[in-house]
């Protein structure tokens, strides 16, 4: 037995060592007192932080073989509950008033769906009278769909591990810069980050446990980015059903009666007439004998399946577009479904390559720039002459470093969906094929693009198809993940859920 521990059982046993000689004394009755006093405060307050260290290391929920505990769980939950921060007048939130004290309402369950909440937690539940969901709090809601994308999270990363997959460098290096950020946040608020991270998070929650948590979050995030597929696997799952890759690209031009009727001070329409009909449809008629593709009131359908023209258009137009339209042959026409014309022209059809592309954005200055900065028109100057002096990708990605947000710019498998997003100039630039070298720019409402394609990506079919299996992936271990999670609701109240109080 070491020093140490004779020590400590001589201790507890109440002994010394023989040669040490012992002395009775009797202490006053004060000194009981107060002896009392600090061990009756030492066990409270040992009891307390005992309490706390069990409740912040219960387990919430396990995924595959991982626990993830309640402080674990609190990273999680506060990104999950602090995106509520900014709708908290439209849910009805209370923000000086603990989230376990609010209960959801049927009015906040209106606007949660629009916002991208899953409201099927509710299914179970039934609102009072007034609205309000009595065995329901804004905690309870929140640490569910806080589960949820745990249990997502966990499944993907338990997979990616399995597989033996790591963080590059770059994914690594985000993680230290994050990590290096919050401890100078925590340093020049005169804390340390394991003490700031408590504080914001929960008790528990520090510095081995974030990066652990922005690990998970990384892998999960891009560990499916790297599954690839064989052209077997490809064509059996486009053989499933075609109309969910089969694509179109569009103009459209649309009108209706109501646009034409007249408005009251308030910009309220009234009924539209029988001459607001005709108007309407004049209108269309005209748009589809002279079609004008950079009319203002044109935009760009791109990528559209048959499935997505049908439910927006008609059947009609889905058929003609996907059976009938040609670029060589019949390319216009008119199609009306309730009550609103629609004129479209194809524009493209069929399968394509994608670009690999860099890309710089400069926006228009949206208020007076701060003295020495420069303006968004000097800085788009300077970008041209810069290109074309000297026409090169390593010059452009030195612009893009000079004078971009902070990223690479550097674009993958660009479609043509993403090129009409940015505007339909620059989708019209990519009807065309474009080899490695071209550049180009383009002014758009918001401001500058520019644009270096820098080679072929791979096919729109390909990308749409793989996209399609590695959802459908994600779905089956997610689900299968979710249905063995063993979700303690009671721990999870223990975490920081409180969270604006």
């Amino acid at each position: 037995m070491s020093a140490s521990r004779e020590r400590k059982k001589r201790m507890e046993k109440g002994t010394v060592p023989a040669s040490v000689p012992q002395k009775k004394k009797k202490l006053s009755e004060g000194w009981i007192l107060a002896i009392c006093v600090v061990l009756i405060v030492a066990l409270v307050f040992g009891g307390v932080l005992g309490f706390r260290a069990y409740q912040r290391n219960r387990t919430v929920l396990t995924v595959g073989n991982h626990d993830v505990t309640v402080s674990e769980f609190n990273f999680f939950y506060y990104n999950r509950a602090y995106s509520v921060a900014n709708y908290a007048s439209t849910f009805g939130i209370d923000t000086s008033v603990s989230l376990k004290e609010q209960n959801v309402t049927t009015n906040a369950l209106t606007y949660l769906p629009f916002m991208g909440y899953d409201t099927s937690y509710f299914k179970d539940y039934t609102a009072n009278e007034a609205g309000v969901y009595e065995d329901v709090t804004w905690a309870q809601y929140l640490a569910a769909l806080t589960k949820d994308t745990i249990v997502q999270a966990y499944a993907i990363y338990n997979e990616a591990m399995a597989a033996g997959y790591t963080l590059d460098a770059d994914d690594q290096k985000e993680i230290d810069d994050e990590i290096a950020t919050l401890e100078l946040q925590a340093v020049t608020q005169g804390e340390s980050l394991d003490g700031m991270l408590s504080r914001v998070f929960g008790s528990g929650c520090d510095e081995e446990g974030y990066r652990s948590y922005m690990t998970v979050i990384h892998v999960a995030s891009h560990y499916p980015e790297t599954l690839k597929y064989t052209d077997e696997q490809i064509a059996a799952r486009y053989e499933e059903s075609p109309e969910n890759f089969d694509i179109v690209s569009f103009y459209l031009y649309t009108t209706k009666a109501s646009d034409y009727a007249e408005k009251d001070e308030e910009g309220n329409a009234a009924e539209p007439t029988e001459a607001n009909e005709a108007e309407a449809k004049n209108n269309a008629e005209r748009m589809a004998a002279d079609f004008r593709a950079m009319n203002d009131d044109v935009k760009v359908c791109a990528d559209y399946t048959k499935p997505t023209v049908t439910s927006s258009y008609g059947e009609e137009a889905a058929a003609w577009l996907f059976d009938t339209a040609s670029l060589d042959g019949e390319n216009v026409k008119l199609f009306e479904k309730d009550g609103t014309y629609y004129v479209i022209k194809l524009a493209a059809k069929g399968d394509y390559q994608s670009y690999n592309a860099i890309e710089l954005f400069i926006e228009n200055d949206s208020e007076e720039v701060a003295e020495g900065e420069m303006t968004a028109e000097r800085k788009i100057a300077a970008i041209s002459a810069a290109m074309k002096r000297d026409h090169s990708e390593e010059n452009m990605k030195a612009m893009v470093e000079k004078y971009g947000d902070g990223s690479d710019g550097v674009v993958e498998n660009m479609m043509r969906s993403s090129m009409s997003s940015v505007d339909k100039s620059v989708f019209i630039w990519g009807l065309d094929s474009h080899k490695a070298g071209d550049f180009t720019s383009f002014i758009t409402d918001n401001g500058t693009m520019f644009l270096f394609i820098t080679g072929e990506g791979e096919t729109r079919h390909n990308v749409s198809v793989s996209n399609t299996i590695t959802s459908e992936w994600m779905e089956e271990i997610y689900e299968a993940a979710l249905a063995s999670c063993n979700y303690d609701e009671d721990a999870a109240m223990a975490g920081n859920v409180g969270l604006f109080r």
